[in-house]
């Protein structure tokens, strides 16, 4: 069976990832599959405004959001512009192919391709997998697709707010990129129910770490009559308030409640590892984030700079003299990079988000894009993996905080993130286009 994998790698790297791992489970269970690239399809006023994304999202974020907001109100003229630009090279790839099921993972090529698709085969199979988690474009959710798969308990509910049957919504967690899980599946907690860790001499003030509580996370395909069926239990924290300053660390904390930074602090912890994703925050932000880091004789910084090579060149010269501070470019093999750190500082892309978890690698959310990340701090919060810090100045108390009590707070994060995990996404998506293949009338 054949099925046609809807993307682009023009509007971030995350929706490529995605496609590019359910390509590779696809063909593990014996599917012929195919990745197209929707955007460059599209005609060229839509493909330069496609390929702009990158920039827009970079030098001004506010403009971005500005505009994902509008998306909400004139849905129905992005959906027709995106079909009258890709129709007629969408019709030529999908005779030439011949696809038993579809699969889209970008929002703006559901109902676009839905128009174009349902009259030339109203029986195909059409599945939309959400790459967001809790921020959800009304773009995502079609009632003529055969099935929408989400990847949180907050789309589930926006896709019933969105008139989605019940029949035609599955509940399968976020999927990684195939070298992420595998290195992820080498990784599980000890018999005390913790991760090993070098132990630590911090000193132990008291804290105020969250109460972890027990609730049911879903595990399962289909979703219920209460819109979904109950699974394994979870740990998961409470909800985080503004005064929990290992949740949220927007503002600072009472005098009271910080951690002095002086050489008077004795007894420091061993050397945490620390790595920073360029996200697209900008050059000088990044450098502030790494100098107010250091100020933690204790921390080693491993920068990744990803494409940006001004980011890179500017701090190769800044801390070429630094040995606590390693900057590289663009990494291949981020799943090692990943686990060999113990605090990743990331921003809240869904993908960075959940490889992290995967891997067991607290996170601190130090920036969320405007429009469909602006809540995937919060999300990271009030599940446990990890905390938010938006303000540079505030970084090293964070990492502090996840550090006392012989970093008790890391070990409870990564328990979280044991629980909420699941290694098997992208295979129980497979089994479900799978099924959905063979239901379909004429294969029957």
């Amino acid at each position: 069976m054949k099925i046609m994998i809807l993307s682009t790698k023009h509007t971030g790297l995350g929706h490529n990832s995605i496609a590019e791992s359910m390509q590779d489970a696809l063909q593990a269970s014996g599917f012929e599959c195919k990745i197209f690239d929707m955007v460059d399809m599209c005609r060229p006023l839509v493909e330069r405004n496609c390929k702009a994304y990158g920039k827009v999202t970079n030098k001004t974020p506010f403009v971005w959001g500005a505009a994902y907001g509008m998306s909400h109100l004139f849905g129905k003229f992005i959906k027709a512009t995106h079909r009258h630009s890709i129709k007629q090279n969408f019709k030529k790839a999908f005779f030439a192919y011949c696809p038993d099921c579809i699969l889209t993972v970008h929002a703006l090529f559901v109902g676009s391709v839905l128009d174009i698709v349902r009259p030339l085969s109203p029986q195909i199979p059409f599945v939309t997998l959400v790459a967001d988690l809790v921020n959800i474009n009304p773009l995502w959710f079609d009632t003529r697709a055969t099935m929408t798969i989400c990847p949180t308990h907050e789309c589930v509910l926006q896709g019933r707010n969105h008139s989605l049957d019940k029949e035609k919504l599955a509940f399968i967690k976020f999927v990684s990129r195939t070298q992420i899980i595998s290195k992820a599946k080498t990784l599980s907690l000890g018999k005390d129910g913790l991760l090993p860790l070098p132990q630590s001499n911090a000193p132990t003030p008291p804290s105020h770490n969250p109460q972890i509580k027990k609730r049911s996370s879903f595990v399962v395909d289909r979703v219920s009559n209460d819109f979904m069926l109950w699974g394994h239990n979870t740990a998961t924290s409470s909800t985080p308030t503004k005064q929990s300053n290992h949740a949220i660390l927007d503002s600072p904390c009472p005098a009271s409640e910080q951690i002095t930074l002086s050489d008077n602090n004795t007894h420091p912890p061993q050397t945490i590892r620390c790595l920073l994703m360029s996200g697209g925050e900008g050059a000088d932000k990044i450098v502030t984030q790494v100098s107010h880091i250091l100020k933690l004789p204790y921390t080693q910084i491993h920068l990744v700079c990803g494409k940006n090579k001004q980011l890179k060149n500017k701090c190769d010269k800044l801390f070429a003299t630094n040995p606590r501070v390693t900057v590289s470019g663009f990494v291949t093999q981020m799943a090692e990079a990943l686990a060999s750190t113990d605090i990743a500082l990331v921003r809240g892309s869904p993908n960075v988000l959940m490889e992290c978890v995967n891997l067991l690698i607290p996170v601190i959310v130090t920036y969320c894009l405007p429009g469909q990340e602006k809540d995937n701090g919060k999300y990271i919060t009030q599940n446990n993996l990890g905390v938010l810090c938006t303000k540079a100045q505030l970084l090293p108390q964070a990492i502090q905080n996840l550090c006392l009590n012989q970093r008790a707070r890391l070990q409870q994060i990564k328990k979280s993130q044991f629980a909420y995990r699941d290694l098997q996404a992208s295979n129980r998506i497979a089994a479900l286009v799978y099924n959905l293949c063979l239901a379909r009338p004429s294969a029957l």
